[in-house]
């Protein structure tokens, strides 16, 4: 049982190792390809690189420019959105078209839009003792020039962060699962 649990540690280890190199290439990483791209498939591009889907690669600009340019906040793009009537294109992972909190957040947090590729954002801790994993989002991880075509320039990505820097003081968690609830 200890020289099984060693081989798996060490694959695991060769698997982050070989992950993190792909990443320091540029190259995606796996899993779907971010909402505004498609992964090449290798006969047109170069293999494991991200490629524009220009029909989906304008609701992400859209999504920028109501953020930096009009200053509308998650929730009024989603309101905003509706009321013009603009979908999201269903894919594999998603087959919802409604804009939602979750779906523009995700957008406007995520680097790869500006040509970056982000390795290690976020994991999963090791289990606890009921075996519950959580998410945590590490301080440092790696940020590097990725070999594909940036939608949104660098700098109205930057423009964003320092937006939602600036508006994360107003959006106070009221409740976690740290803390008992009186009800529970």
């Amino acid at each position: 049982a200890a020289v099984a649990e060693m081989e798996l540690d060490n694959i695991h280890e060769q698997t982050f190792l070989g992950r993190q190199q792909k990443a320091r290439e540029g190259k995606w990483n796996g899993g779907f390809a971010p909402y505004g791209y498609r992964i090449s498939d290798g006969k047109t591009h170069e293999p494991d690189i991200l490629v524009i889907e220009e029909e989906e690669a304008k609701i992400v600009r859209l999504i920028y420019d109501y953020y930096t340019k009009d200053k509308l906040g998650v929730a009024g793009i989603v309101t905003e959105c509706d009321r013009l009537g603009i979908r999201k294109i269903p894919r594999k992972n998603s087959t919802l078209t409604r804009m939602n909190r979750k779906f523009v957040s995700d957008v406007l947090s995520n680097p790869v839009y500006c040509g970056k590729i982000a390795y290690g954002r976020r994991h999963l801790e090791k289990p606890d003792k009921t075996g519950k994993r959580k998410m945590v989002k590490p301080q440092e991880y790696i940020l590097v020039d990725g070999r594909h075509e940036a939608i949104i320039p660098y700098e109205q990505f930057q423009e964003a962060q320092r937006l939602r820097e600036a508006r994360a003081p107003m959006c106070v968690k009221r409740s976690d699962n740290e803390h008992a609830h009186l009800l529970a």
